[in-house]
């Protein structure tokens, strides 16, 4: 008589082993999801999408070389889908099958990874979510540029409305920098120029708040708050790469913290970096390295310090040529008159407090 063999059988509720006594669980649901591409120099490199579900109940996904696809390297699969909070099933040779099971169902389904956010093909692709109809987009992991975060996800027009656009309406600063990071994303579009807004002024008038506002708009915000500014040139562009298509707000401009680039020549390298829309060409050695496989954007980059670029020039012995002006644009944070950056404030008789 001829002995029945397990097999392994894959549901969207989980990994079921069955055997000619029944069936049981052994993992949670994984798929091989998706077969695509990036983009490496002047080659596509072979990429597959392991989609799976945590030990915490979470859909993620890993991505892999197709190389780690070959029996020979499926051990790497096994070993980063553990370090991502897989459970594999306990008894030997079990994962081994499993994975082959995974592998052998190819998919349909396709994706490109890209280095940088924003526009692709009339997508816009976000750490977050890809908007608009069409192929795919995925951001590389390991992207070398500093990729932008949004860490709030995503909260509803409403809410914003009553926060922050109420708030808004009371502060022409305000407005100023939320207009700045929805016309960011119109630069490209348009075929406009990337530039930049630094608003000045004393401490405590509201310079970084204004910012938060703008980045609100996308749920745009670090680990550790705003990203600060950059020490070296080729850091100002992995940031500018990094936050291609949309606003690059920058806290404390002036503050250079033991910076060995005063911030004069910061701004005149950052405005000049705009005129380019790109980072300069670097070594292709350093680029794989550092997988820089995107060089372009178009950005709005919103700065605050408490003086006026053209004042710190001037202090520094040096003055601001007109490119740079035009390109790197100072804005008072405060009107005459005005209540830090609000400047249509009303105080009520009635109440005692600022309505707004």
């Amino acid at each position: 008589m001829k002995k029945s063999h397990d097999r392994i059988k894959r549901t969207k509720s989980g990994v079921f082993l069955v055997s000619a006594n029944g069936k049981r669980q052994i993992a949670a649901p994984i798929r091989f999801n998706a077969i695509g591409h990036r983009v490496s120099g002047n080659k596509k490199v072979a990429m597959a999408e392991i989609a799976f579900v945590t030990r915490k109940s979470a859909t993620v996904s890993e991505f892999f070389h197709m190389s780690a696809t070959t029996p020979r390297n499926r051990n790497r699969i096994i070993d980063a889908l553990a370090d991502a909070d897989y459970r594999w099933p306990t008894e030997s040779k079990l994962p081994e099958r499993l994975i082959e099971d995974v592998l052998a169902d190819e998919p349909s389904r396709s994706f490109t990874m890209v280095g940088a956010p924003g526009w692709y093909d009339g997508t816009f692709l976000n750490s977050l979510r890809q908007y608009g109809k069409g192929n795919r987009f995925v951001l590389d992991p390991n992207a070398g540029a500093h990729v932008a975060r949004v860490t709030l996800g995503q909260g509803s027009l409403q809410g914003w409305q009553s926060t922050v656009g109420k708030i808004a309406r009371k502060s022409s600063r305000l407005r100023l920098m939320v207009g700045a990071a929805f016309g960011a994303l119109l630069l490209r579009p348009l075929k406009m120029d990337s530039f930049a807004i630094n608003l000045f002024g004393t401490t405590s008038t509201g310079k970084t708040s204004a910012l938060y506002a703008a980045g609100s708009v996308a749920g745009l915000f670090g680990d550790n708050g705003l990203p600060g500014w950059a020490d070296s040139p080729p850091a100002l562009e992995q940031l500018a790469v990094g936050h291609r298509d949309g606003i690059l707000p920058l806290d404390d401009t002036a503050d250079e913290g033991g910076s060995t680039l005063p911030i004069q020549k910061k701004a005149k390298l950052f405005a000049f970096m705009f005129a380019r829309n790109r980072g300069r060409n670097l070594d292709k050695s350093y680029e794989r390295k550092t997988n820089l496989s995107v060089k372009e954007f178009r950005v709005i980059a919103l700065s605050t310090s408490e003086f006026a670029l053209k004042a710190i020039a001037e202090s520094a012995a040096t003055s601001r040529i007109g490119g740079e002006e035009v390109r790197f644009i100072d804005v008072p944070a405060i009107e005459p008159g005005g209540a830090g950056i609000f400047d249509h404030l009303q105080l009520s008789a009635d109440e005692g407090w600022f309505s707004i």
